[in-house]
């Protein structure tokens, strides 16, 4: 149904640029543990918000890859981590089924510590618009139209 929305609200197609395909894409292979609580809770509110299977791994993978890609071993609070990720992760695919206002009274996170939190994802995993890494189905057929 999110796809049949892009694809009636949209009214042209743009053709993607090819500048945008000219940085690597960083990939790592993840050991994850079965008991990981961040990994649950991210799970766990991601399908209440209403995110396929699919973006639930997405987002997982996300988490996977900033706790590889940061320099420093630095915990956060949880709720902030989490609402972070699906903040960034909606962002990313253009979901605007997922309102910051819900994600924050689901996860019960602080607006300003998780807004910094976002910035700081974003920046350690060199996510652009419409990452590729990190895109949905629906968020493919909408980067036809954004890019």
């Amino acid at each position: 149904r999110h796809t049949i929305n892009i694809l009636a609200n949209f009214a042209q197609l743009k053709v993607v640029s090819t500048k945008h395909h000219t940085r690597p894409v960083f990939t790592v292979q993840h050991t994850v543990e079965a008991s990981d609580p961040t990994r649950a809770m991210l799970a766990a509110k991601a399908k209440k918000a209403g995110f396929s299977i699919h973006a639930v791994h997405l987002v997982q993978k996300m988490l996977d890859d900033f706790r590889t890609a940061q320099e420093t071993d630095v915990s956060w609070d949880i709720k902030n981590l989490v609402a972070a990720f699906l903040l960034l992760f909606a962002d990313l695919n253009g979901l605007d089924f997922v309102q910051r206002d819900f994600v924050m009274e689901l996860t019960g996170a602080l607006p300003s510590e998780t807004q910094d939190l976002v910035q700081e994802i974003r920046t350690t995993l060199d996510c652009a618009q419409m990452d590729p890494r990190y895109l949905t189905e629906e968020g493919f057929v909408r980067a036809l139209y954004v890019i």
